[in-house]
């Protein structure tokens, strides 16, 4: 027979004696106190909590302010929009070949200009074969003056003949937005009138040729130099062989296709200052030059074109390679507008090179000419056209 183990029941005095040792850790943990550098430690934490609450309310300030810029001193910074004049002169184009053949019937005239008179009698004995805007100045905002150079044959005769290049100063009113040269809102639909009939006007002065900046006392007539150019050349002009082949590993640049001409001959070549041996050896690496090269190109008809290129080579690897096709062929300092003299001040503004700091002089004052009335038009409806003056 198995005897159950009972367990022990409890007292009254045992329950008392376990409430009252709970009771005594209880105070015995509430009474705990952390060793003095962990107290420290406690207490630095505490402190930096509290300062890095504090500072966020003005980094956030800073930061929306910074983030956030001024609309006004962002308007200043932009302005209103550049007006172009593109429109105005194309449109002026289209009024000074109206002008020119319109003789006895001025209709199309006054779709230009409304206050046109109805016969414009000797005009019209004339035609426009070309016009092209050679000035185009703003009067008044939105208010343009072109000047249109028209090549002009007389076809008042049996035949007709070349009465060469008139230039003609027409005023125009744009009455769209600052993309067609008006001041209305942008994207606003374009509209131009002119305020008065063309005015013939003088031709734009001509200068002799100027001076540029290349060594025309040593010639380049043979060489590495010579043979790049002309190869590089008839790749370019007459599609004969790779045109990479010529270029500097950075420099991109597309033949001419098709190729108008049959083959290309170096008539002369000029670089811009000395370059040492350039009719027999190829300099260090890295060495650049400029070059002014003249070509007679030849095509299909076997007629001869003479051709000017301004080119700039750096050498690598023991031989020349083309690095830019230039834009124009530089000038001498003499001739450069940024460095020569303007009779009308004295002493000029200087333009520096990029190996020297700017300086400047004040020029000194241009006599005063009377100035134009800057009175502006009367103001124009663009759905009704201008009474006559």
């Amino acid at each position: 027979m198995t005897t159950r183990r009972r367990g022990r029941i409890p007292t009254a005095g045992t329950l008392e004696a376990t409430q009252t040792d709970r009771a005594g850790a209880a105070r015995r943990a509430a009474s705990w106190t952390p060793p003095a550098t962990k107290a420290a430690l406690f207490t630095t934490l505490g402190k930096v909590a509290i300062w890095g609450m504090l500072g966020c309310g003005p980094l956030a300030l800073i930061t929306a302010a910074v983030a956030s810029p001024n609309p006004a001193s962002t308007a200043t910074s932009t302005g209103p929009p550049a007006r172009s004049p593109l429109a105005p002169a194309g449109w002026a184009e289209l009024y000074v070949a109206a002008y020119l053949q319109a003789g006895d019937n001025s209709t199309a005239v006054q779709q230009f200009f409304p206050a046109a008179p109805p016969s414009l009698r000797a005009a019209g004995r004339r035609q426009a074969t070309r016009t092209v805007t050679v000035a185009a100045s703003e009067v008044n905002p939105g208010y343009w003056s072109v000047t249109v150079a028209a090549d002009v044959m007389d076809t008042s005769g049996p035949t007709t003949k070349s009465a060469g290049v008139h230039y003609f100063m027409v005023p125009v009113l744009a009455l769209g937005g600052p993309e067609s040269g008006g001041t209305g809102a942008a994207g606003r639909r374009p509209g131009f009138v002119a305020t008065a009939l063309p005015a013939e006007v003088a031709a734009p002065s001509v200068s002799g040729a100027p001076e540029l900046g290349y060594d025309g006392t040593t010639p380049i007539t043979r060489g590495p130099l010579q043979d790049t150019i002309s190869q590089f050349l008839n790749a370019y002009l007459a599609g004969s062989g790779d045109l990479g082949r010529y270029l500097s590993p950075s420099t991109q640049l597309h033949p001419v296709t098709p190729a108008p001409y049959r083959s290309v001959q170096v008539t002369s070549i000029n670089a811009k200052g000395q370059l040492a041996d350039a009719d027999s050896s190829v300099p260090a690496d890295g060495t650049v030059t400029h070059v002014l090269a003249t070509v007679d190109a030849v095509d299909g008809a076997q007629q001869r074109w003479p051709l000017t290129y301004a080119l700039a080579l750096t050498a690598r690897a023991g031989r020349w390679e083309v690095t830019r096709m230039q834009n124009a062929p530089a000038l001498a300092p003499s001739t450069d507008p940024r460095t020569s003299t303007d009779p009308r001040t004295s002493p000029p503004i200087t333009s520096p090179s990029p190996d020297t700091p700017a300086t400047s002089s004040p020029a000194a004052p241009v006599p005063e000419t009377p100035a134009p009335d800057p009175t502006p038009p009367p103001a124009t409806d663009p759905t009704q056209p201008p009474t006559s003056p």
